[in-house]
């Protein structure tokens, strides 16, 4: 991407990418690619933001009536209405109903309005949908909606909004011969605008395509994510060695820009997820790299880290840009790297992230969690995502299930795929 002044010359040029630290709503979602700040790194994918389009959206009403019946030998052991988005995006929705007509129109959901907020067990988001809020509505602060951010597609078995029919104090089961109305408001944000809603398993399907606006972005007037100053800007965040062993420090080093100047650099790390300890970084040498040492640790030991940067006009910002929700981690040795022919493949994760990553009622989840690969005991990739490989069987078995890895498009494994899959479902039981 170029901008050119009024002669052809060139004033600035930047590669960009859709995802990773690039923002990916920007991506023909509805979103505008916006540079936040003039003054600051143009090459630095934290100082470009997707337009925010969230005012410009509508509520649209939908209501559609259908039976009850299977389709074919579709199960029928659950009784639920089910919604998702088709792709990554983000949305409003409210006032959800489900009325079965032949019963006397009685309603089937309970807290459709989510005016007492959305907590389980009445309201499940799982997986690619596990990001859901209660927020007030953009037309009316004294009314609450429910937001999702889905992370990616719907699916029939998980990665879904989903609740459990009931009428007053009993669950209903979904009839064969009855008649029902699925009614709803939504309101398309950003990404996709594909909504599916069914009642369990396929009935009643439905993909209603939620209303885009047809003007986007900010041509002519200041970008809609514009600040004064976003703060310093980073370059070349490693840590060395990449898998020391026990009683060894490591040096992590990073490149700070900013146009304002950089008046102070500070390291946090936390010692297999404890309190964050944080100590400086310094240029001793002047040549633009900062360093500052992760003391010595144990065998297998987790240290998580980032850092944060101060400019003189006292602006800050986290690198990775999510601070202390990133995963930027050091592992010290645990006998687990690998002999002879085979490459080291190593998928560093902390134990709360490895725990969600395996409960049973998340196995099936495809909202990538963080991580950083280590190929080969010495080539490092921060903020990896990482979610289950395999079917709702295999993903339950630690001696079957697989791994499916997206790396930042900035940083692809091998410098060219930015998904790799680690199938382990021919190991056996």
């Amino acid at each position: 991407m170029q901008l050119v002044d009024t002669n052809n010359n060139v004033v600035d040029e930047v590669s960009y990418f859709d995802g990773g630290r690039w923002p990916e709503f920007a991506d023909g979602g509805g979103s505008s690619l916006e540079r936040r700040s003039p003054l600051a790194d143009s090459a630095a994918p934290e100082n470009w933001a997707a337009s925010n389009e969230t005012g410009r959206g509508q509520w649209q009403a939908v209501t559609y009536t259908g039976a009850g019946a299977t389709i074919g030998t579709d199960p029928t052991q659950w009784n639920e209405f089910i919604f998702g988005l088709l792709a990554e995006g983000s949305f409003l929705i409210d006032d959800l109903s489900v009325r079965e007509v032949n019963v006397g129109n009685r309603e089937l959901l309970q807290n459709g309005t989510f005016s007492s907020g959305a907590a389980a067990p009445i309201w499940r988001f799982l997986g690619t949908h596990r990001q859901a809020t209660v927020v007030p509505d953009p037309d009316n602060s004294g009314n609450n909606v429910l937001r999702i951010d889905a992370s990616g597609y719907t699916e029939h078995v998980h990665n879904h909004a989903e609740t459990t029919l009931k009428s007053g104090s009993s669950y209903v089961p979904i009839s064969n011969s009855s008649t029902y109305t699925i009614s709803f408001r939504a309101r398309w944000l950003r990404g996709s605008n594909l909504l599916h809603t069914r009642l369990y398993f396929n009935r009643l399907a439905r993909k209603t395509a939620l209303d885009v606006p047809a003007s986007t972005g900010t041509p002519g007037s200041q970008n809609s994510t514009f600040i004064p100053n976003t703060g310093p800007t980073y370059r070349g965040l490693t840590h060395s060695p990449a898998v020391p062993p026990s009683g060894q420090s490591v040096t992590v080093s990073v490149i700070p820009f900013d146009s304002d100047g950089v008046a102070s650099l500070t390291l946090y790390y936390s010692v297999n997820s404890g309190t964050f300890t944080t100590v400086p970084m310094s240029d001793a040498d002047g040549d633009g790299v900062f360093t500052s040492t992760v003391p010595a640790q144990v065998a297998a030991t987790k240290v998580q880290f980032y850092v944060l940067a101060q400019d003189v006009l006292g602006a800050t910002a986290f690198f990775p840009a999510t601070g202390p929700a990133s995963r930027a981690i050091v592992p010290w040795a645990d006998g687990q790297a690998g002999v002879g022919p085979a490459q080291n493949l190593r998928i560093t994760m902390m134990a709360g992230d490895i725990a969600f990553l395996h409960n049973p009622a998340n196995v099936m989840g495809n909202d990538p969690v963080g991580a950083t690969v280590i190929y080969r005991e010495k080539e490092i990739t921060y903020d990896v995502g990482v979610w289950l490989k395999g079917s709702e069987r295999g993903r339950a078995q630690d001696i079957r299930v697989g791994f499916n890895l997206r790396f930042p498009p900035t940083a692809p494994f091998l410098g060219a795929h930015e998904r790799i899959a680690i199938d382990r479902s021919a190991s056996g039981d």
